[in-house]
């Protein structure tokens, strides 16, 4: 007896520390500035309160769970499990796909989605005012519903970040899977979370199960709460060219190709492109990394067609390869004459993904730039 008194304070503990760390996130995610004035923002201000919201209630619902441990039917715990699991699915696919391209969250989607979650929960409750029989067909019956929405949730996630990674990289003309991986991270582990509570619905669960349960969906709070955090810190290269509406309408498709300038504007237009260019590189804006095609384009007193045309014409590349090759030798330089740490250099040139720095640097030199900064400070 005194060792099912023992667990069930420990399960009483664990729910207390669940309701207090949830609850803690819940504060530091209200208390994020985010700039309202900037219409680029609400999409993801909106989907912040939501949270706020979410990570309240699930704080209220441990607090409840260890005021009242284990007075709540299985059958009964197993489909609040459920409804809260098709509710936090929504949320975090939401979340996440405001991540990599907020215009793809309508209020729409989700009002359609919360009216489908509605109709589950009101057929258990109706189930269970008839009978067993009845009760055990509305779990199962919404339990179909759910995996339904697993399956669709991942579809929608998954496209609408193959497409939006695309249109980055298009707009950004460098290869940002390092950046956005995380986001990817975010919706598989939050996936995750929904399997194990598919889990909990469809098998037997007992006290112990629940709390492992319990301990891995706050660990996974606090994860996602990070994440938001630092979304805020980090998302304006996102932001700059997923926000904009004609853009989410016309950039997933390949770019129109750079129309020729007329023969008699060619030589004036690539001189002057020529010196732009040369003064930009004496600058070294080239190891900048949250600079878009359009705004450098932008900067150098050019559109964007005319500075696709000089570089496949007049140089014969492409912007991504020549502006690589200046980080290399950015790199080379740094290497030879500073006293430069190999492990923050491809930050330092603008390359953000170390494995793709490593890659291009050997490409280039036949070396790692280890085995570069022993060739040139011997």
């Amino acid at each position: 007896m005194s060792g099912i008194l023992l667990l069930n304070n420990y399960f009483t503990y664990v729910d207390f520390v669940s309701a207090l760390v949830t609850f803690v996130v819940a504060v530091f995610l209200a208390k994020l500035q985010v700039p309202c004035a900037d219409s680029r923002w609400t999409p993801f201000n909106r989907m912040r309160w939501l949270m706020v919201g979410a990570y309240t209630a699930l704080s209220v619902s441990n607090i409840m769970s260890a005021l009242q441990p284990h007075e709540v039917e299985t059958d009964i715990l197993k489909a609040a499990v459920l409804i809260v699991g098709m509710v936090q699915a929504l949320l975090f696919t939401a979340m996440c796909i405001t991540f990599i391209n907020p215009q793809k969250v309508s209020i729409r989607w989700g009002l359609y989605n919360c009216l489908a979650i509605g109709c589950a929960a009101a057929l258990i409750v109706a189930g269970h005012s008839v009978g067993e029989w009845e009760f055990a067909t509305a779990v199962n019956i919404s339990t179909a519903l759910y995996i339904a929405e697993l399956v669709v949730f991942s579809w929608k996630f998954f496209h609408t970040y193959t497409e939006s990674k695309q249109c980055l990289e298009s707009n950004y003309d460098e290869d940002l899977s390092s950046r956005l991986r995380w986001i990817k991270w975010c919706f598989i582990s939050a996936l995750g979370v929904g399997v194990m509570a598919l889990l909990i619905v469809v098998s037997p669960i007992g006290d112990v199960e629940m709390c492992y349960f319990t301990v891995f969906y706050t660990l996974y709070y606090v994860y996602m709460g990070v994440h938001i955090v630092n979304y805020r810190i980090t998302a304006n290269f996102i932001l700059k060219v997923m926000t904009d509406e004609e853009k989410s309408d016309t950039q997933h498709s390949e770019p129109a190709a750079a129309p020729e300038p007329a023969p008699h504007a060619i030589h004036e237009k690539t001189d002057a492109m020529k010196r732009a260019l040369d003064e930009w590189v004496a600058h070294r804006r080239y190891v900048l990394n949250e600079q878009t095609i359009n705004d450098i384009a932008a900067d150098l007193g050019f559109d964007r067609f005319f500075f696709a045309w000089y570089f496949t014409n007049e140089l014969h590349t492409t912007f991504r390869t020549w502006r690589t090759e200046l980080r290399i030798k950015e790199a080379q330089r740094l290497l030879s004459e500073e006293d430069a740490a190999v492990a923050s250099l491809h930050l330092k040139v603008g390359i953000s993904d170390k494995s793709n720095f490593y890659k291009h640097f050997k490409a280039h030199t036949g070396m790692t730039p280890t085995e570069y900064k022993k060739s040139a400070q011997k």
